[in-house]
């Protein structure tokens, strides 16, 4: 049998690339800025302007032509801690600050250090148990639990929130300051934190899910995505419209098995999805559309 060659296989496709030094870790887009932030194996951070083109007013970015983007390395530093280290996850915030995670060989089990374009300026040991760094215009710097807690990095922010334990994702909604969080087996949930209340479960056999300033998405087991706005999972919170989960109103469109989300674009009326074999499908469900038209008749 003739041995499989792969010499000839042609690079994916994509628009374009960032050429990074070593093995990448984690990777995090801004919530507020064409940002991007990465870290390596050695604790390197790296913060890069992605530049991305966007269409001018009036004009075809088909004819416009030129790069998609032009991305820059706006900063770099080691924002590893002393002794022995791994790399974790990184976080972007709005206001250009970084904050990375590293499990430690300490007591406490684990690091985060924050970090600006010249120091970092903030490190704390965490429990082992921490699970994900995030950040919020208002509570700043959040940690979220193994067992299910949300707590601000600063004590004298206040409020804490409990989500599922073990989520394997989280998700901060920075118009209406809700949490969503995917668990290990399924369960997206969510909880207020301007509330500070237990979550709330909203659907079972969860594959995925994603969040724009109107709608939750999320994929389930079953083939099919749901499209639910927010200030119905506002009123769920609430405790106003608890006996209607799984709320029939919300639109639901088929999918294909396997397939997963990947980020919403409600400019532009469409959803990425990742098919089982790795390739990048863009559809445009009734939900997003329906929202971009009232909001032009309105207008």
């Amino acid at each position: 049998m003739t041995p499989f060659r792969t010499q000839n296989v042609p690079p994916p496709m994509s628009s374009y690339k960032l050429s990074f030094p070593e093995q990448v870790v984690h990777v995090n887009m801004s919530p507020s800025e064409d940002a991007l932030a990465a870290i390596f194996r050695s604790g390197l951070v790296q913060v890069w302007d992605l530049g991305t083109r966007l269409p001018e007013a009036g004009k075809s970015r088909l004819r416009a032509g030129g790069k998609p983007a032009e991305p820059k390395l706006r900063w770099e530093q080691r924002m590893a801690p002393e002794g022995e280290f791994i790399a974790k996850q990184v976080c972007l915030a709005g206001n250009g600050e970084v904050a990375a995670l590293f499990w430690g060989n300490g007591v406490d089990g684990e690091v985060i250090r924050i970090a600006n374009a010249n120091e970092v300026w903030h490190e704390e040991s965490l429990l082992a148990c921490s699970q994900h760094v995030l950040w919020e215009k208002e509570a700043g710097w959040l940690i979220a639990e193994r067992g299910g807690n949300i707590r601000a990095v600063d004590e004298s922010k206040p409020g804490m929130v409990s989500i599922c334990p073990r989520p394997q994702s989280v998700a901060i909604s920075a118009e209406s300051r809700i949490v969503f969080a995917l668990s290990d087996t399924g369960r997206l949930v969510a909880a207020s934190l301007i509330a500070g209340s237990d979550s709330c479960t909203l659907a079972t056999g969860v594959t995925s899910f994603t969040i724009t300033p109107d709608f939750l998405i999320y994929t389930t087991s079953s083939q099919s995505s749901h499209y639910a706005p927010l200030s119905s999972v506002q009123r769920v919170l609430d405790g106003e419209d608890v006996a209607l989960i799984p709320d029939e109103d919300w639109e639901q469109r088929r999918v294909e098995r396997g397939a997963v989300a990947v980020v919403a674009c409600p400019s532009s009326m469409s959803l990425v999805l990742q098919m089982p074999r790795g390739n990048l499908e863009t559809v445009y469900p009734r939900a997003l559309v329906l929202s971009v038209v009232r909001r032009l008749v309105l207008a």
